[in-house]
Order: structure tokens, then C-alpha cells, then sequence
């Protein structure tokens, strides 16, 4: 089996990822990208303006109110078929 080498480094601005990976070829095996946040994970929201940080929040409100309206579908959903269960059954 061939041994691939992978190099991890972090692009230059200047350098453009579309023009690199078109002058590779077709074949993904001679290059490919992986797109990474820092080390660290971490954000540095010093660059960013503040109508952006505040699109952020909307949006992060969005999915937030999508996420519990989901949680609370599927939690009336089990609560009715508890509750159908518990109809259909007998005492003791």
C-alpha cells in the first residue's frame, strides 16, 4: 500500500485555494484542502464589526428558537403516545 504524505500549513492570503487545486489536476490525491479553524478554536472577534457580530446573534437566535420548537415537537409527540399507551391499558 502507498504511504501518502500530509503537510498541514496555513494558507498566505495572497495564495488562492481554487487556482492550487485546479492546476493539481483532477485527482484529489495530489492535493486537497481542509479548511480549519485555529488552533486553538478560539474566535478572534476583534475582527469583526459590530453589524456582523450582531448578525452572528440573530442568527445564533434563530437557530437556537428552531432547535427547542424541534425539542419540544418530538417531546409532545412521545408525551401523546405515553398518554395513547396509557389509555389503551388496563389496571393491574
Amino acid at each position: 500500500m502507498a504511504t501518502v504524505a500530509v503537510y498541514l500549513r496555513k494558507l498566505a492570503d495572497e495564495e488562492q485555494p481554487l487556482r492550487l487545486r485546479l492546476l493539481a489536476g483532477p485527482s484529489e490525491k495530489v492535493l486537497s484542502f481542509v479548511l480549519k479553524e485555529n488552533e486553538t478554536g478560539e474566535v478572534n472577534w476583534d475582527a469583526f464589526t459590530l453589524p456582523e457580530l450582531h448578525n452572528f446573534l440573530r442568527i445564533l437566535q434563530r437557530e437556537e428558537e428552531e432547535h427547542v420548537r424541534r425539542l419540544r415537537h418530538r417531546y409532545a409527540r412521545c408525551r401523546q403516545k405515553m398518554q395513547e399507551a396509557l389509555a389503551t391499558r388496563t389496571p393491574g
